[in-house]
């Protein structure tokens, strides 16, 4: 089953990270035209987002939410801690990486 709503962010953007790849600015890049990243990736899986690639908007037809919700559920069990920085840290970060 695929759902569209979760509470937890973190699932938005490990999923975001696994449609895009790891370290790759598209994810920001994809990001700052949406609200928040609940947002951006509904708009991606619904393939309602005409400015993201087609690599990208295939991988959000084959990689469901619940992926990403399993993968932080098993890190969870183990005792891996997931998280997400603030929004203020991601503005900090990029600044700090463009430097």
């Amino acid at each position: 089953m695929n759902r569209l709503v979760y509470g937890d962010k973190r699932i938005y953007w490990l999923w975001m990270v696994m449609i895009c790849g790891v370290g790759k600015s598209a994810v920001w890049t994809l990001r700052k035209h949406y609200d928040n990243i609940r947002s951006c990736a509904t708009a991606l899986k619904e393939g309602s987002c005409t400015f993201a690639d087609g690599r990208i908007l295939k991988n959000a037809q084959t990689v469901d939410f619940d992926e990403a919700h399993s993968i932080i559920e098993d890190c969870e069990k183990k005792g891996i801690a997931v998280f997400c920085i603030p929004v203020t840290a991601e503005l900090d970060l990029k600044k700090a990486v463009k430097a």
